[in-house]
């Protein structure tokens, strides 16, 4: 049984895979992240920028489960592939 506080595990990984929406050209996301962050866009376009991965797989997510589960931060591991659609999966991985 997984803890009352799964909601927030899965509410943190659903925010991570969100994170990775700007995936196109950073410049389009100067703007975004200038007002989010109340910075000075010029600062933005020049600063070093994250890279996202194009989609998500089990593999990416299980070591953060499994670490949960041994802290006790959720009752129990459970297959990461639980948190995924099967629509956001590589296609011709599922």
């Amino acid at each position: 049984m997984i803890s009352r506080r799964r909601w927030c595990f899965t509410a943190g990984l659903a925010l991570l895979g969100s994170a990775a929406a700007p995936l196109g050209d950073p410049a389009d996301t100067v703007d975004m992240i200038a007002e989010f962050g109340k910075l000075d866009p010029n600062l933005v376009r020049h600063m070093a920028r994250a890279k996202f991965a194009p989609y998500l797989t089990a593999a990416m997510i299980q070591p953060l489960i499994d670490v949960a589960a041994r802290y006790k931060v959720i009752d129990a591991g459970f297959n990461g592939q639980e948190l995924i659609s099967p629509y956001a999966v590589l296609p011709g991985a599922r």
